[in-house]
């Protein structure tokens, strides 16, 4: 048999047929309009989802801040409001003192009104640092003053100046204080500089 040349004439377009392995049997059609539609249609929708989430988000942090600034002025109006009796009774002691010269009732007076604070404080679970004859913390205390002392021992509150105070373990105001340095540690702190 003689070997067919399958090779198109020439001048005629060359026509061959896809075999199942080539790559142009892999081309699919294009789209159809309807499907394309589709597709847009559903990007938009999760466009318009995102948009609407993030203004949600927006409104939840901004009523999340209002909510914040609503709870610390009622906590401040809280406070407020309990020291007006306070206020009040200072007001008395203040007019008394200046009518009167019985310095033991207005001593008295005053002692009441330093009863109430320390009620008031304790109402909001405030409490005094304890400092005086403590060792010397940092984290509680504000050393303001050094002794040189062999009468306590070294780095000891030897004396408070003013008190601190503290809320649940948290430091509201250190205690400002005095504390001891032994003659004999000051000495041999020197030697070593």
């Amino acid at each position: 048999m003689e070997e067919l040349d399958q090779k198109a004439p020439e001048g005629t377009p060359e026509q061959t047929v896809p075999s199942e392995g080539s790559a142009e049997a892999d081309v699919q059609p294009v789209e159809s309009e309807p499907a394309l539609d589709q597709l847009r249609q559903e990007v938009e929708e999760w466009k318009n989802r995102f948009i609407r989430l993030q203004a949600d988000f927006d409104n939840y942090r901004k009523r999340v801040s209002r909510e914040r600034l609503e709870e610390r002025d009622r906590g401040i109006e809280e406070v407020v409001t309990a020291l007006f009796a306070i206020a009040d009774n200072l007001t008395r002691a203040v007019q008394a003192a200046r009518e009167s010269s019985d310095y033991a009732s207005l001593l008295k007076g005053v002692e009441m009104i330093n009863d109430q604070v320390t009620k008031l404080l304790t109402q909001f679970e405030v409490t005094p640092i304890e400092a005086l004859n403590q060792p010397f913390d940092p984290n509680l205390h504000h050393a303001v003053m050094h002794m040189e002392t062999a009468e306590f021992p070294n780095n000891t509150v030897i004396a408070e100046l003013q008190t601190g105070y503290q809320r649940k373990g948290k430091v509201l105001r250190p205690s400002m204080v005095q504390v001891a340095i032994n003659s004999a540690s000051s000495q041999g702190g020197n030697d070593d500089q």
